[in-house]
């Protein structure tokens, strides 16, 4: 939107502002910074940045699998401080390369505003996996993307995101692109120190963070090779 002194920044519904308009070309080098400037400047910044999709990570799935590729079911899961798991999560192997891929860890951007609870939460996650589903009956292709607090798998380190998807019969399709979009719903507090570049010559300073680990796993179960798992991608998203 513009006015009478040129364009009004509007935070309410954030905008990219051409300046200068592209008819006037590149602002030239040198060229002093008035402050209306330096305001669309950095107003650009922030919008750039908040629509931003971030990579956090490819990787090459293993191409045909069937139920003894991705290691069936194991029995649920007991622990010495927990009854037993009966859920997807509790009872799939996690085999990494086999059944399941860990991408991470990685720091996420706590850019989305929450209110219950208030906070800053994390961006959401955005798993893509393109996929092979076979026409055989009763087939039945299970994919899941959980987010870790810890680098153990979804059976040891409980998720605080998790989502699944299963691809029936009635899906049979080549090179299908399945979208998985998993949502840490709170604000997550610091519980480590990583390393990062101090000012100047400094040492490294010790930041206070919150890395997540995503886990995603997939199982078939037809009896030969009929689906595939080919490529696995994530992104943290602004939506």
């Amino acid at each position: 939107m513009s006015g009478p002194r040129g364009p009004v920044i509007d935070t309410a519904t954030p905008h990219y502002v051409e300046h200068p308009p592209a008819s006037s070309g590149w602002l030239p080098d040198g060229a002093p910074l008035d402050s209306g400037t330096a305001a669309i400047v950095h107003n650009n910044l922030s919008v750039l940045a908040w629509q931003s999709t971030r990579l956090i990570g490819h990787a090459q799935g293993p191409g045909a699998v069937d139920g003894a590729s991705t290691q069936g079911l194991w029995a649920t899961m007991t622990f010495i401080d927990a009854s037993p798991d009966t859920t997807t999560r509790g009872s799939h192997p996690w085999v990494q390369g086999k059944s399941a891929v860990c991408l991470g860890p990685w720091v996420p951007s706590a850019t989305r505003i929450g209110t219950a609870p208030p906070g800053l939460w994390p961006r959401k996650v955005r798993v893509i996996l393109v996929v092979d589903k076979s026409a055989g009956g009763g087939s039945q292709l299970d994919l899941m993307a959980a987010l870790c607090s810890g680098p153990d798998t979804p059976l040891t380190s409980t998720p605080v995101a998790w989502k699944e998807r299963t691809l029936f019969a009635a899906s049979a399709g080549s090179a299908l692109s399945v979208v998985l979009d998993v949502e840490v719903m709170l604000p997550l507090a610091p519980r480590t120190d990583w390393p990062s570049r101090g000012a100047g010559a400094s040492l490294a300073v010790a930041t206070p963070c919150a890395p997540l680990w995503l886990w995603v796993g997939w199982r078939s179960n037809e009896s030969a090779p009929g689906d595939a798992v080919y490529t696995i991608s994530a992104f943290e998203v602004m939506e």
